[in-house]
C-alpha cells in the first residue's frame, strides 16, 4: 500500500521522494519545510518507513 496518496498537494515532493526509492541510491539527509500542517511529518514518516522497510 502505497501511504503517499494520502497526502494532499504534494504531488511534486512525493514524486520526488517515490524516484528516490525507486532508484535505489537515496541521499544521506533530507529537509522538509513548510509551514504547519502541509504534510512535512507524514511525508517524512512514510519515506522512513519505505526506505526501512519497503513495500510490504
Amino acid at each position: 500500500m502505497n501511504r503517499f496518496s494520502d497526502i494532499i498537494g504534494q504531488t511534486r515532493v512525493i514524486k520526488f521522494l517515490q524516484e528516490v526509492l525507486q532508484s535505489g541510491e537515496p541521499s544521506h539527509a533530507y529537509l522538509f519545510t513548510g509551514p504547519s500542517g502541509v504534510g512535512k511529518t507524514r511525508a517524512a514518516v512514510y519515506f522512513a518507513r519505505e526506505l526501512l522497510m519497503g513495500e510490504e
